[in-house]
């Protein structure tokens, strides 16, 4: 059922407000894929120059955002929290226990909260929301962007700013049409297939070696190093 209305939330979705698409990197939803597309974000941290660049973050990419918000000292303590919290075949569980790490571990200080923007769903539309009050201000929008009743979280309804909030990848495709952002995802290099957010894929965890997902989105982003250079300027 949820599924379902997320869906139909595609097919109608002229009706709802989307803003202008004016960010320089987008970071795609991508379900349990989000340590592959970290391990590109990782790469261009440390070969791009991505200082100026407006970055937003939908779904699980709301944590691939916080990394390139990240003051490189961090990277390593970053990474290790991604590692630390094993998938075990519960998305709910590692969503969760990811995000409350950062917020635990982490402060304001360790990132450039300026660069940090992570898409909404409400009942009215999109909202690319920024100029959060602190880190638990983030973490509880990184929830609201990912948040799939009882498939991401256990719980069955979730607020943000007072709203209703769903995945903001309901609205993703619309928010992406016709721009020239450069777009991190997990199937861009063709390791793994395009899937939408009704797709099982992305939820499921088994087998998931979250070490290996990131090595091999840092390896796919070195082999094409050219690829980058149409977006970013090399440091």
């Amino acid at each position: 059922m949820i599924v379902y209305i997320i869906n139909k939330m595609y097919r109608i979705k002229k009706k709802y407000k989307i803003p202008i698409c004016d960010a320089d990197i987008i970071i795609s939803p991508g379900g349990i894929k989000a340590p592959y597309n970290i391990g590109i974000c990782h790469y261009l941290k440390n070969h791009f120059d991505i200082t100026d660049k407006k970055i937003v973050g939908f779904s699980s990419g709301t944590i691939s955002n916080l990394f390139l918000s990240l003051t490189k000292e961090k990277n390593n303590d970053f990474l290790k929290v991604l590692m630390k919290n094993k998938l075990n075949n519960d998305i709910k569980g590692y969503l969760v226990k990811t995000l409350n790490t950062i917020n635990s571990e982490f402060t304001e200080k360790d990132f450039d909260l300026n660069r940090i923007n992570i898409g909404v769903t409400h009942t009215d539309g999109l909202h690319i929301y920024n100029n959060f009050l602190n880190l638990k201000d983030i973490i509880n929008c990184c929830i609201s962007s990912s948040f799939i009743p009882l498939i991401t979280y256990r719980d069955l309804l979730y607020f943000y700013n007072y709203k209703l909030s769903l995945d903001g990848g309901a609205f993703y495709n619309s928010y992406i049409k016709n721009n020239k952002s450069l777009i991190i995802n997990h199937y861009m290099f063709k390791r793994y297939k395009k899937t939408f957010i009704s797709g099982l894929k992305l939820l499921n965890t088994k087998n998931i070696n979250t070490y290996q997902m990131y090595l091999n989105g840092y390896h796919d982003a070195r082999k094409n190093h050219n690829y980058f250079l149409k977006y970013l300027n090399p440091l």
